[in-house]
């Protein structure tokens, strides 16, 4: 029995996971899809709603967006973890001395999935005990003796789980792309391990004792971090934003300067273990000394640093009977000559054309400007400025160079840039690491499993060919909490740009999205049969709540939204302000008074709360209720002139359609 490629994600049911006990998850608004017996399921029941129900976010390239909301703790991690893990495992023979850890190992993965393929048919996988009722629709068993036994070998689809926390479910915490299905974690934890399988790609070593007389690369001395790769992909990224024309508000482009790093900053904390290294100290030593006097002269310049490096790099590896005399003039010259004289030379003369390319490139950048006049303190920076809204052309040139040399996988400049001065708010940084991510996602797989050593492995080729250029025309994107650290105002726009963003960047692509939110303006752009509602109860266990029992959401009022798709019981006041006032009200009822009560009152922000707050105090104060007639100043008849205008407009727009047409009384 086959299928076609997996395109979407209908429907989940959990036996157990975390904080879930036999719940059933709807991610389509097109189908309603339940189970007979939420504990023990016998038979499924698939309704299609499409004729009903509009599904809104169904266009090219996107075949849905689902939002998961309740209050902390309800599960929205849980589930999304749960997906992105792809379980759904065989139940295990009980091999003797691991029957109950088996037991509870697969009561944790005991699942139902309901899946629509390319060909729209759908049908259903599961790990149950019993068989499972279908009905008319497929239905595949991981128990079973189907061709296909796992849901992996079935799914065929990349997933990607995106996230700017650094604590993820232990499942997560990895880069991971396993065949058949590719998953793609993506968080701050998983970057580190691209970051450093960037670097030795590039670099090509990755420990001081595998140097020897023979190797190829030593320059991954100068120290990298994620923090310096994540700068190239913030560079990448503002690439595809200009190529797109796609800057938006929402954006923030920031690289203030850029410089290069040198042999000369190697950091300390390495110093023992260099000087320990015989031949590579010794070369140092007398390289660093031969050029000492001229430090300053190669230093302020960023292209002579390049070179500068390029030179002692070829003098590690290669024998040269003289160094080039003092002055960065004669190191270029004899720079060229020695790399003629190497007998297997593209790489250097690969390197040579690049830096040359930066240093056109870089040339009219404007110097950084130092408050420090004394040239020979170690704080002076020889950086150059770049700027997009000063320099706009410059900065293009600039950030294609560095998008195109960290694409190619193989570049000398990024050994050593650094940006420097990148500060971003708390919400500029996690936007910014979205959006970034998802642009590089092509190139993460390249990275990870495509390195140098790699490719001198003959195992290595299956994995590198069986790459995401296999299964990727389908996506599942799993973002968890996407507003986290966003202005009101970018929560408001987020949901737009994704779409826009992913048009472009998935355009060829089918691709399917679930996020988890906390934001009710982001929640604003979903309909209720779009959203998943998960409450905790006192029990500690989650459930989702049927949709059709919550308020709409699409478009709705803030304060509606907060209250129930929220759960916010007490509405959509502060606790401390809600407490502070009900004692007040408490207090004033009982006919008990203070001097700071009328202060307090005049402090309130809602009309109506103060007005009658106001009313007990005289109350209170006098035995009897007065009628307060407060004057209106000049702002709160502003006001009601604006609402008397928004009404009138509403009524004129009413009018209008009830004389547009017959309309039956």
């Amino acid at each position: 029995m086959k299928v076609g490629k997996i395109m979407e994600l209908l429907y989940l049911w959990i036996y157990r996971d975390n904080c879930f006990y036999c719940n059933e998850f709807n991610f389509s608004p097109e189908y309603h899809i339940c189970v007979d017996d939420l504990e023990n399921p016998q038979k499924i029941y698939i309704e299609i709603k499409s004729e009903k129900v509009l599904n809104i976010f169904k266009q090219e390239p996107i075949l849905n967006i689902t939002s998961v909301v309740g209050s902390n703790g309800s599960g929205k991690t849980s589930l999304l973890s749960y997906i992105a893990c792809n379980s759904c495992i065989q139940k295990f023979s009980g091999e003797e001395g691991y029957e109950l850890f088996q037991e509870e190992e697969y009561k944790d993965r005991k699942s139902i999935y309901v899946f629509k393929d390319e060909n729209e048919e759908i049908f259903v996988f599961h790990n149950l005990e019993n068989d499972l009722d279908t009905g008319d629709y497929k239905v595949f068993h991981a128990n079973g003796d189907d061709d296909v036994l796992t849901l992996a070998e079935l799914r065929k689809q990349t997933i990607v789980y995106l996230s700017n926390s650094l604590y993820v479910n232990e499942r997560l915490e990895g880069y991971s792309t396993i065949n058949p299905v590719i998953n793609y974690n993506i968080h701050p934890s998983s970057i580190k391990l691209i970051s450093n399988s960037f670097y030795r790609r590039i670099f090509g070593k990755g420990k001081l004792e595998n140097i020897t007389q023979n190797d190829k690369e030593f320059a991954w001395l100068i120290y990298r971090d994620s923090n310096s790769f994540q700068d190239i992909l913030d560079i990448a990224y503002y690439s595809f934003l200009l190529s797109n024309d796609r800057l938006r508000e929402i954006d923030t482009i920031k690289i203030p300067s850029i410089g290069i790093k040198s042999i000369w900053e190697i950091e300390e904390k390495y110093k023992k273990e260099y000087n320990e290294h015989e031949k590579f100290n010794r070369k140092k030593t007398e390289f660093l000394n031969k050029y000492t006097s001229i430090r300053q002269d190669i230093t302020k310049n960023i292209s002579n640093l390049l070179y500068y490096n390029l030179l002692f790099e070829i003098y590690f590896y290669h024998d040269i009977n003289e160094l080039p005399s003092n002055g960065i003039d004669e190191i270029k010259k004899s720079l060229r000559d020695v790399i003629d004289s190497i007998k297997d030379n593209k790489k250097y003369n690969d390197y040579y054309a690049e830096i040359e390319e930066f240093t056109g490139i870089t040339s009219s950048l404007d110097p950084y400007d130092n408050l420090i006049n004394n040239n020979y303190d170690m704080a002076i920076r020889y950086d150059r400025k770049i700027d997009y809204y000063s320099k706009h052309n410059e900065f293009r040139r600039c950030v294609d160079f560095v998008e195109r040399r960290y694409e190619s996988g193989n570049s000398y400049v990024l050994r050593y840039l650094t940006i420097r001065d990148n500060y971003m708010s708390s919400g500029e940084r996690a936007l910014t690491n979205f959006f970034s991510w998802l642009v590089a996602i092509p190139t993460f797989d390249k990275i990870m499993y495509n390195t140098p050593e790699e490719n001198d492995d003959e195992s290595s080729e299956g994995k590198i060919n069986n790459s995401t250029t296999t299964f990727n025309n389908n996506y599942l994107i799993l973002i968890d909490e996407i507003d986290l650290y966003s202005h009101p105002e970018w929560q408001r726009q987020i949901i737009k740009v994704l779409i826009d963003r992913i048009g472009i960047i998935l355009k060829d692509k089918k691709v399917q999205i679930i996020l988890t939110t906390h934001s009710p303006l982001l929640l604003s752009d979903f309909p209720k049969s779009n959203t998943i509602y998960l409450y905790r109860k006192e029990n500690g266990r989650s459930y989702a709540c049927n949709p059709d029992a919550r308020k709409e959401t699409f478009g709705a009022n803030i304060y509606t939204i907060l209250k129930d798709a929220f759960f916010l019981e007490n509405g959509a006041v502060g606790e401390y302000a809600r407490l502070k006032l009900l004692d007040l009200s408490d207090r004033l009822n009982k006919g008990k008074n203070s001097d700071s009560d009328e202060l307090l009152i005049n402090m309130v922000g809602s009309d109506i709360i103060r007005s009658e707050l106001r009313k007990k105090l005289i109350k209170t104060k006098h035995g009897m209720i007065s009628v307060i007639k407060e004057e209106k100043t000049s702002k709160d008849k502003k006001e009601l002139l604006r609402l008397q205008k928004q009404l009138t407009e509403s009524l004129t727009v009413i009018n209008e359609i009830l004389n547009s047409g017959d309309i039956d009384d």
